[in-house]
């Protein structure tokens, strides 16, 4: 791998532990698994699909394909 790869994924691993700290420290516990919903949605803003020059979050996707009317 790159070293831009490493360094993407060493930012991301940095910014979800500085998440979930910032959780444990000032969160209102009425909302359960809100560390596994805080993953999820990171997951899901970061893989992308790529099409020529347009990106487009996963989870813009499939808000769009399930919540549209």
């Amino acid at each position: 791998m790159r070293l831009e790869s490493f360094l993407v994924w060493g930012m991301s691993a940095i910014f979800l532990v500085l998440l979930l700290l910032i959780y444990t420290k000032k969160a209102n516990r009425e909302e359960s698994n809100i560390g596994w919903k805080l993953i999820g949605y990171f997951l899901l803003g970061t893989f992308t699909f790529r099409i020529e020059s347009l990106v487009l979050p996963v989870g813009i996707a499939i808000f769009f394909t399930l919540f549209s009317s």
